[in-house]
């Protein structure tokens, strides 16, 4: 039996549709367009020599934007029914008890909305 590598089995030929994905694109375009940084967390692990490793210190839970506006405001992007995950929403009580702002936005004029 031959044996598929690592980027073989990651690089699927039917591609899901990742609505939210599409949403933080456009999110983090509306906010370079005026002016604010923002980006992308990553939650993931990595790939060491076709395995896939996950950091024992990550953090689970974090929202997936951050943006200065000049403070600090995290974004947890959903689309469609889509809800939080309890460490996503154990995250946003640390925020709360923090005076951090985190928002859940569904749409960019959420993103709108909340940056006003």
């Amino acid at each position: 039996m031959a044996s598929v590598n690592s980027a073989t089995r990651y690089n699927r030929t039917k591609k899901r549709d990742n609505k939210e994905g599409r949403l933080q694109l456009a999110i983090l375009h509306y906010l370079k367009s005026i002016n604010l940084p923002a980006g992308k967390v990553k939650t993931k692990g990595s790939f060491n020599k076709g395995s896939f490793i996950k950091d024992m210190y990550q953090w689970t839970g974090l929202p997936d934007l951050l943006v200065f506006t000049p403070e600090l405001l995290f974004l947890e992007i959903k689309v469609g029914k889509n809800t939080q995950t309890p460490n996503q929403k154990d995250f946003q009580e640390f925020c709360k008890k923090a005076n951090v702002k985190y928002f859940v936005v569904k749409s960019l004029e959420d993103v709108i909305s909340v940056i006003k």
